[in-house]
Formats: C-alpha cells, structure tokens, sequence
C-alpha cells in the first residue's frame, strides 16, 4: 500500500528500520500518528513530527 503523505511514508519507513518484518497492523490516531499492533496484541505509538520519527509513550 502507498503511503499518501510524508508523514504516512516516514513512519513506514521507520517501522521497516526499526522493525523489519514486524507482520502488524497499523490504526491511523491522526495525520501525524499511528498505533501499531503486533500479533500479541502489544502497542506502540510512533509519530511525525517536523521531519522526526519517533516513539511515543502509551
């Protein structure tokens, strides 16, 4: 799937750096955030913020 904005394209392509091959499911919070869940049903928050990809606490 194409992201749609560089925020959507910078947070893929943090997850793939940080997390290659992680098989999850990604939930839109806002144009700036995702929540990623893996199959054990752990959460993480990343977000785009001003060119920076990061991790934010849930």
């Amino acid at each position: 799937m194409r992201a749609k904005t560089f925020a959507e394209h910078r947070i893929r392509q943090y997850l793939d750096v940080v997390y290659p091959g992680l098989d999850g499911h990604m939930e839109t919070v806002n144009a700036h955030e995702v929540i990623v869940t893996d199959i054990n049903g752990d959460k993480i928050r990343v977000a785009y913020d001003r060119g920076e990809v990061y991790e934010v606490e849930m």
